[in-house]
């Protein structure tokens, strides 16, 4: 009897622990006032929200710190650390670089028109990284290293977003390596967490090569990216970064300006909110 008291005091306290988390994140997002938020962040409270969307963020620079100016998010989304949570802000500490990521932007929009009520932010990328270095380099430690967090955690990841082919555009990598490296690193992030769906973005132009390669973009790693989405269940072409190639896109030739990231955003959110839509109208189906 004792012990079927302690377990309904405990669900109890779960359940009120999330619901008064849940209020008052709506409460300090309708007024935008971010000096209520509460200094310790309890991180089973914030998985508890209905509706928390997880999205681990891979690749280089332009899925980093590298963005230009600043950014003052509208609502409330967190970043996860190690095993800890802590609110959003940029520069995100998971992924390198000192400037601003498109991840804030990104979790206002979701957050603002519903698609999650609450989102959390796992970013990792590394600036001027290859793909192989993800696949079997050091970048990789860093990937299984989360990978195990999450597991151990029992996180649910929602999406992985992949943005990376810049530095493959640069050192020449033939479509087949590049492939084979995508598909190892997908292997791996099912092995750990289960099929998860993954959004790969089509992304190869670099100033450099304008003049070695059409429009500085490389058709070896577009087709390698493109043809990998289409062979691979579960994953999602996302947005051609490709077409950002105006100087007003990218403050430096490269890296994302406030209206490169302001249309990268954009294009992510639909293709979020199109994914969320069919599984929502699958679930109803079931």
């Amino acid at each position: 009897m004792k012990t079927l008291l302690l377990f309904n005091l405990t669900i109890f306290m779960i359940f009120f622990m999330s619901k008064q988390s849940f209020s008052q994140i709506q409460k300090i997002n309708k007024k935008n006032d971010f000096s209520e938020i509460p200094m310790h962040i309890d991180l089973d409270s914030i998985l508890n929200i209905p509706d928390t969307g997880i999205i681990l963020t891979i690749g280089q620079s332009n899925a980093a710190n590298y963005g230009q100016g600043s950014y003052d998010t509208k609502f409330i989304s967190y970043e996860l650390i190690g095993e800890n949570i802590v609110v959003a802000k940029d520069p995100l500490s998971g992924a390198d670089g000192v400037g601003v990521s498109v991840w804030t932007r990104l979790t206002d929009r979701l957050i603002e028109k519903q698609i999650f009520k609450n989102v959390i932010i796992i970013p990792i990328a590394i600036g001027s990284t290859e793909i192989s270095c993800w696949s079997k380099g050091e970048c990789n430690k860093k990937l299984t290293g989360v990978l195990s967090k999450i597991d151990k955690l029992k996180l649910k990841v929602n999406y992985i977003i992949w943005h990376q082919g810049e530095s493959d555009n640069l050192a020449n990598t033939s479509l087949k390596e590049y492939k084979n490296n995508l598909t190892l690193i997908k292997r791996q992030i099912d092995e750990s967490i289960g099929n998860t769906p993954i959004i790969v973005s089509i992304a190869s132009y670099h100033p450099a090569m304008i003049g070695l390669k059409e429009f500085g973009t490389d058709e070896v790693i577009r087709k390698a990216q493109t043809s990998f989405i289409m062979e691979n269940n579960n994953t999602i072409k996302g947005p051609d970064t490709d077409l950002y190639d105006k100087i007003y896109y990218r403050h430096d030739g490269v890296h994302f300006s406030k209206l490169g990231l302001d249309v990268f955003a954009d294009d992510l959110f639909e293709i979020i909110m199109k994914s969320e839509k069919r599984i929502r109208q699958n679930s109803s189906f079931k």
